[in-house]
């Protein structure tokens, strides 16, 4: 389904070589290895070998040394001339080369007495091979030929022999035994944890097989590793049969407003990028047929030399409760839209009573003047909760009608913070501009001036007297990979918040506790600022210290000709 490569991460040279040659080893057909490993041990015994013929070649017997050699290479040539399926289907080979290697050892080691005594050393290696192929039995084998290649042939060379010649000759066979139980133990370990990572693999296989959510596992390169059953029905959705393009470009995946996500967009080329991100919402599937609403999670998993391990991206199919909260939220519009209307109808007649009150007597026209704009005050307000009720809707789904036009960021927040300054000066608190830059964009004045105007008057709220709100215009170039950002910043100098508290800061209706104790409001500001800075395709953050202050960071993509 993803083939495409993950961007060069950074490693330590050397420990990605070593472990580039282990995984090599590791994956040798059975055929490779046992020649890889025959070669070697050749060369080691046959190096000192040519090294005294030329030395002390009138003491080495030549015909005893031709056959040791003989021993040595004619069997590997066999097992190299065996095809591999052969070597597959008969286990003579992974005894026939060690118990060779042994007893031709141990001819060449007679050829070469006395100054070829040292070769018996090199016994340990094909008879721990033994060990490694045949656990205890190879035990027995490798002793048995030990004494019969290297310990009896020494005794009998000997006319004269002595308890110290004995202990001498026992030591080869006892060093083995003992080095042979360290390998056993070695191996009962191995084979316990080989097990116990077994058992876990099959629990955590069935875990993940039951899941209700979709799982998909990716290596490092972005090929897929594992899908559990939800993900392959999900697969399944976005790649039907008969699908002209089942590449990744031909996926049906599309955003919650039915739009085509761009390939580089979504949510398997980001992971594959190196991102993590939680609840993205997609649709999967055709348009005329099943749909599915999805909330994807990715996670990049390291490895020990900080590099990636593989990649993780987990679909939750949430259609029923996205279906059930829009209901929900419709229902909420539509009652919002018709409270509008009769509220406005009541604004008007309000202002045209106002306006007509020269024709009352003045001792009734005044108490009803403070009637009249008592009405008024509180349909304004009214009116204006139910227009952030209906935009709240309006952006979350996105609904929201935006009238875009080249704008001047700076010169927005300009008049945002002229607006506020009165408010500033009235609670002793110091309200600065920081325009760095006058960046450009395209966008919708009403709604950015709204976005503006809930920042400062939230943080002029919560900045108590003899505090400092900063506001700041920047622009930020991107990194090749990110786009070029227009950026407003807003930095109060008030209570801060909680980490509980900022993971639902943006949820409609959510009010903070020191909010919910000191000020009046409906707690939808923040989560219609977010639904109009989203419509734009750009992001809000906020960085919150409880008893140092916040500071909430707008982000918009700068237009396209104002961007260096």
């Amino acid at each position: 389904m993803i083939t495409s490569s993950r961007p060069a991460q950074q490693r330590k040279p050397g420990t990605f070589q070593l472990r580039i040659w282990r995984q090599r080893i590791a994956n040798l057909a059975p055929k490779t290895l046992a020649l890889l490993l025959q070669g070697i041990f050749c060369a080691v015994v046959l190096v000192p070998v040519v090294l005294l013929w030329f030395s002390h070649r009138e003491g080495i017997r030549i015909p005893e040394l031709t056959a040791g050699i003989a021993l040595l290479l004619v069997p590997t040539v066999l097992v190299a001339l065996t095809p591999v399926a052969m070597v597959h289907q008969l286990r003579w080979p992974s005894l026939l080369l060690p118990l060779t290697d042994l007893a031709g050892l141990g001819v060449i080691r007679w050829a070469t007495l006395p100054d070829g005594a040292q070769l018996s050393s090199l016994a340990l290696a094909p008879a721990l091979w033994l060990v490694a192929q045949y656990r205890m039995r190879g035990v027995l084998l490798g002793t048995i030929a030990i004494l019969l290649t290297i310990s009896l042939p020494s005794l009998a060379a000997d006319t004269v022999l002595s308890v110290a010649d004995f202990a001498r000759f026992a030591v080869l066979p006892i060093t083995f035994l003992i080095v042979a139980a360290l390998v056993l133990i070695l191996f009962a370990r191995l084979s316990h944890q080989h097990k116990e990572l077994k058992r876990q693999d099959r629990l955590l296989k069935g875990v993940i097989n039951h899941l209700n959510v979709g799982v998909l596992v990716m290596d490092a390169q972005g090929n897929d590793v594992m899908a559990n059953p939800a993900q392959r029905y999900i697969h399944g959705l976005v790649s039907p049969e008969g699908n002209p393009d089942p590449t990744e470009a031909g996926h049906l995946i599309y955003d919650i407003d039915g739009a085509s996500i761009p390939l580089q967009h979504r949510p398997a080329r980001r992971v594959i990028r190196g991102e993590s991100f939680d609840d993205v919402l997609i649709v999967a599937g055709s348009p005329t047929d099943e749909q599915r609403v999805l909330e994807v999670t990715s996670r990049i998993i390291a490895s020990p030399d900080d590099g990636v391990e593989s990649r993780i991206l987990i679909f939750d199919d949430i259609s029923d409760a996205y279906h059930e909260q829009r209901a929900q939220q419709d229902i909420i519009a539509t009652v919002s839209h018709e409270l509008r209307t009769p509220l406005t109808s009541i604004l008007g007649y309000t202002d045209f009573a106002i306006e007509t009150l020269h024709n009352v007597a003045e001792d009734d026209r005044r108490e009803l003047e403070v009637f009249l704009t008592v009405i008024e005050r509180n349909a304004e307000k009214l009116l204006a909760r139910v227009e952030d009720l209906l935009l709240q809707q309006q952006s979350r789904y996105g609904n929201l009608k935006l009238n875009k036009q080249l704008l001047c960021l700076s010169a927005l927040a300009r008049e945002a913070v002229q607006a506020q300054q009165a408010l500033a000066v009235e609670r002793n608190i110091s309200l600065e501009l920081d325009t760095v830059h006058e960046p450009i964009i395209r966008a919708d004045a009403q709604r950015i001036n709204q976005v503006m105007d809930n920042l400062l008057s939230n943080a002029l709220k919560f900045t108590p007297p003899g505090g400092r709100v900063q506001v700041r215009v920047d622009r930020d170039e991107g990194d090749g990979v990110s786009v070029p950002e227009a950026i407003f910043a807003v930095t109060d100098s008030g209570p801060g918040m909680s980490p509980k508290e900022l993971e639902s800061l943006f949820t409609p209706f959510y009010r903070t506790q020191s909010a919910a104790t000191s000020t009046q409001g409906t707690g939808l500001g923040l989560s219609v600022s977010k639904g109009i800075v989203e419509t734009h395709h750009g992001s809000i953050q906020v960085d919150s210290t409880v008893g140092e202050g916040s500071t909430f960071v707008v982000r918009l993509p700068l237009h396209e000709e104002y961007t260096s």
